[in-house]
C-alpha cells in the first residue's frame, strides 16, 4: 500500500530551541545555528507516532525570533540563509521530509504585501531592538505575537494539516488552543512540543508533548 503523506506546520521558537539543544554557550554562529536546526527536526521526528509505517510527513518549517535589529539582518539570519543555500540545513530525519524555504516569520503567512518593508521585504523589521524600560536590555517584539498570527492563519488555510509548535512561553497557549478547534473537523490536530511540564491551571491533555533536552 502506497504511504499516505501528512503535511505539518512546524512553528519554531527559535531562541528557547537554542537551550533546550544545549547550544546557548557556542559562541561561533554558523555552527550553533547547525546545531539547533538539527536539533529541531531530530525533536520533532521523535514526537512523531513511530509505529505506523503507513504515513510518510512533511514538514514546513517557521522559525520565530529577533531577525533583524532595526534594519540590520542579525548574525543568526545570516547563517540560516547561508546554510541554506549552500543545502546544509537538514532535510530529512527519519520519515521527516523537512522544507526551509519559507522559514523566517518576520514574514507572515496572511498579511498585505504592501505592509512589508519596501527594501527588506518583510512584515515585521525591527524585531531585536533596545528596551529602555529595562535599562537598555536587548528583547525581541513582536515575536510571540506573529507566531500566534501564523498558528490562527494556518489552521484557517491549511485545516488538514498538523500543528507543532515547539516554545516554551504560555503565551502560545491561546492561539493553539483556537486552531485546534478550527481545524478539528478536517482532520488537523495541534501539539505543543516542550520541555515544561503542565502547571495544572490549564486544560492541555492531549496537546503537550515532552521534548527531551539535547
Amino acid at each position: 500500500m502506497t504511504p499516505r503523506r501528512q503535511d505539518i506546520s512546524l512553528f519554531v521558537d527559535w531562541n528557547s530551541q537554542i537551550a533546550n539543544g544545549g547550544q546557548a554557550r557556542e559562541d561561533r554562529v554558523e555552527r550553533r545555528t547547525l546545531e539547533v536546526a538539527e536539533y529541531v527536526t531530530k525533536a520533532v521526528e521523535s514526537a512523531l507516532p513511530s509505529e505506523n509505517d503507513r504515513v510518510l510527513y512533511r514538514a514546513s518549517v517557521r522559525l520565530y525570533y529577533g531577525w533583524h535589529k532595526g534594519l540590520t539582518a542579525t548574525d543568526t539570519r545570516a547563517a540560516l540563509i547561508g546554510l541554506y543555500q549552500d543545502g546544509l540545513l537538514p532535510t530529512v530525519s527519519g520519515k521527516v521530509a523537512f522544507d526551509w524555504s519559507n522559514m523566517f516569520g518576520d514574514t507572515l503567512l496572511d498579511a498585505f504585501d504592501h505592509r512589508k518593508h519596501r527594501r527588506l521585504g518583510v512584515h515585521l523589521p525591527d524585531t531585536l531592538r533596545l528596551d529602555t524600560t529595562t535599562g537598555g536590555r536587548i528583547r525581541e517584539k513582536m515575536v510571540d505575537t506573529a507566531m500566534a498570527c501564523d498558528i490562527l492563519c494556518s489552521a484557517r488555510s491549511d485545516p488538514s494539516d498538523w500543528r507543532i509548535v515547539m516554545a516554551e512561553d504560555d503565551d502560545v497557549i491561546p492561539s493553539v488552543f483556537v486552531a485546534e478547534k478550527w481545524s478539528k473537523d478536517k482532520g488537523g490536530k495541534s501539539f505543543i512540543l516542550r520541555d515544561r511540564s503542565a502547571q495544572g491551571f490549564l486544560a492541555l491533555d492531549g496537546l503537550l508533548k515532552k521534548l527531551e533536552r539535547a
